[in-house]
């Protein structure tokens, strides 16, 4: 352990932080790392922050020293949309909660899901005319919100939800910032405050749709051993089945995490993809030596080496999951430094994923990395899932979707940026444009490459 005192900013320094702007906290923290190394410190009143930019002092928080902390503030906000489900809940609960759903997500099972994935993408398509100008992210959220119904919650009819769902998670992430902000308890207390009812409107029309998730399945006793058929099912050893405020908590939480995170995934993709035309059009160019003109199907994921590259690129350069903050239950070493019990532990996939130490040309997209057996140089220099058991359990599920989407999207149609310049950054709970990606749909024959792949300057 070090004898010398933890880097960081001075204490005015420090607590300015509190005051920043939720939308510069990426570029801060990577600010923090590049000026300070490995560990930084931000001073506090009754805790500090520490930000952990080392591999081996990630696996440490995420694994090794797990059980020394606790999930953080941020995650600890989410309660009050999603409850007590398998992202918010801690041992035992989560424990629990995660031996519960993992059946529907066995490799076999998620295997199963592949037909569905492709088909979701190709309704999409099938909605676009040569010349659409589209969102890329709200058609993204479109397309992984219909897997999710097909899929985790056993062909539940979503679609006339689709527009409700996206506008009330904008509107329940838009209030995220202010809820973990200090004194962001104040939102709970006063309901008079615009925005506190803009959460709960936005809540209550979420909380509208899982219950009739819930009531329809039960009507249906369907048994396909989708998520929600599995808890449903649920036993305790006394043989009474779960609450149906668990039930809720985890049908919230499934429905948001197992489209959000991959939908900002695959617009990543695609906004890079059209920023680098040469790349987009070597993906073209397998996706119809490895097709032939046919449409995708799962057996072709491992030959698509090309779009997962592009996948695992995007979302190095940017994370849907950004940061992980964990708050510690009693003294514990990290990273060499001594942390007091309530400190609190960062680590943040921006600012990793970016490190030179471990990645040449951070800042480039290159897909490269990801080729001819390429791995991240150490394990925890790439963790867009997490880590340890907190990992994410949909990560299987989320490679598979997202890899057999982006080929079925892009076998078809490519999209021209309308706006070529950088649509920035909305850091909330995760990791969403600031602007939206707009792009000019041209709809290609799988049969040959298109005429031009390349971006508007």
């Amino acid at each position: 352990m070090s004898a010398q005192p933890c880097p960081g900013p001075s204490w005015a320094a420090s607590l300015a932080f509190v005051t920043r702007r939720f939308s510069t906290l990426p570029d801060y923290f990577l600010e923090l790392a590049r000026r300070y190394g490995p560990v930084s410190r931000l001073h506090g009143m009754r805790a500090d922050v520490y930000l952990f930019d080392e591999s081996d002092a990630i696996e440490d928080l995420l694994v090794t020293k797990a059980r020394s902390f606790i999930k953080g503030r941020g995650i600890q906000r989410l309660r009050r949309l999603i409850g007590n489900g398998l992202l918010t809940s801690e041992p035992p609960e989560h424990i629990a909660n995660r031996r519960l759903v993992q059946p529907a997500f066995h490799r076999k099972r998620i295997e199963a899901y592949g037909a569905g994935m492709i088909a979701a993408a190709q309704r999409r398509l099938a909605a676009w005319n040569d010349g659409d100008e589209i969102e890329v992210e709200h058609e993204s959220m479109r397309i992984t919100l219909d897997i999710a119904a097909e899929t985790l919650f056993g062909g539940a009819d979503l679609s006339a939800d689709t527009e409700g769902i996206g506008s009330a998670l904008t509107a329940v992430m838009e209030t995220f910032p202010a809820s973990v902000a200090p004194f962001g308890e104040v939102l709970d207390v006063f309901p008079f405050l615009p925005i506190t009812q803009k959460f709960r409107r936005a809540r209550a029309q979420l909380d509208a749709t899982v219950e009739r998730l819930i009531a329809e399945h039960r009507r249906s006793r369907d048994d396909s051993g989708d998520v929600l058929s599995l808890l449903l099912a649920a036993r305790d050893e006394d043989g009474s089945g779960l609450s149906d405020e668990q039930i809720r908590d985890e049908v919230m939480t499934i429905l948001i995490a197992g489209h959000e995170t991959t939908a900002v995934a695959i617009s990543w993709t695609i906004y890079l993809l059209q920023r680098h035309p040469e790349d987009a059009a070597r993906i073209v160019a397998q996706l119809d030596a490895v097709l032939g003109g046919r449409r995708p199907a799962l057996d072709d994921a491992p030959a698509l080496t090309l779009v997962r590259a592009a996948f695992s690129e995007s979302m190095r350069l940017y994370p849907p999951a950004w940061l992980i903050g964990r708050v510690a239950t009693e003294p514990v070493e990290l990273g060499g430094y001594q942390l007091k019990k309530h400190d609190v532990a960062l680590v943040c996939q921006y600012v990793t994923h970016r490190n030179p130490r471990y990645w040449p040309e951070p800042g480039s997209f290159s897909l490269e990395r990801w080729l001819d057996g390429a791995k991240p140089p150490e394990k925890f220099a790439y963790f867009p899932f997490g880590g340890g058991n907190r990992i994410c359990i949909g990560e299987g599920f989320a490679w598979l979707e997202g890899v057999l989407v982006l080929a079925t999207l892009l076998q078809q149609a490519r999209f021209e940026l309308i706006d070529a310049a950088a649509v920035g950054l909305a850091p909330l709970v995760t990791l969403r444009p600031a602007n939206p990606i707009r792009a000019r749909v041209r709809v290609r024959s799988p049969h040959r490459a298109p005429a031009s792949a390349a971006a508007p300057r």
